[in-house]
């Protein structure tokens, strides 16, 4: 109940904030496919979702600065299409804080950019985490690094001056498990991955 209230103040601040001259405040909501380095399964094959809220500060030239609250789930899972192999999942819930800077282009005679692209860092706080990997579990369970940086880059196509689509790639910089022990029949660490496709309404 914190995430869904803290929501929702963040909401009303975005709100009042759009209304003043430069800043703007928006809600943001998606999906997204996720993989983990190290976890001995290949490719983005964990999908879920991030919804949030975001406000953001618009320069007289042509850069913006967006900060965004989310509730982003990221992992991994081997997929059922391996029949030999058991399907297992990693699933680490965060509470995400991206900072990010974007370039606007290709204004039309209506007013507004179309086209926005950005980067930036983010902070992650682990919420809770479920791992249904027999081989990892009882090791990552008790080892994770519940804080994580990444960086992230995309671009946003607004359709109209308040609806827009956005893409982006989130690549942690910290490892979210670091082997501490030796034995070579396990990953020496861990790395999260990200590829999200999202939709987002400015007030």
């Amino acid at each position: 109940m914190r995430i869904v209230h803290t929501l929702a103040l963040i909401s009303l601040l975005a709100i009042y904030g759009s209304a003043q001259s430069n800043f703007t405040g928006g809600v943001i909501a998606g999906g997204s496919l996720s993989q983990i380095t190290g976890d001995e399964a290949f490719g983005y094959n964990k999908p879920s979702y991030l919804i949030g809220v975001k406000a953001g500060y618009k320069f007289k030239s042509r850069l913006n600065l967006e900060v965004e609250f989310l509730y982003n789930t990221k992992g991994s899972s081997r997929g059922r299409q391996y029949n030999y192999l058991p399907f297992w999942t990693i699933e680490f819930n965060y509470i995400e804080i991206p900072l990010l800077v974007g370039y606007k282009d290709w204004r039309d005679a209506r007013g507004f950019y179309h086209l926005v692209f950005y980067g930036g860092l983010s902070f992650a706080k682990m919420l809770d985490n479920k791992i249904t990997n027999p081989k990892y579990q009882p090791l990552l369970e008790n080892k994770l690094n519940e804080n994580e940086w990444s960086f992230i880059l995309g671009a946003t196509y607004n359709i109209t001056k308040n609806l827009g689509i956005t893409a982006r790639y989130n690549r942690a910089i910290t490892k979210v498990w670091v082997k501490d022990f030796p034995d070579v029949r396990f990953s020496n660490w861990m790395k999260n991955y990200q590829i999200s496709l999202a939709a987002q309404y400015m007030f």
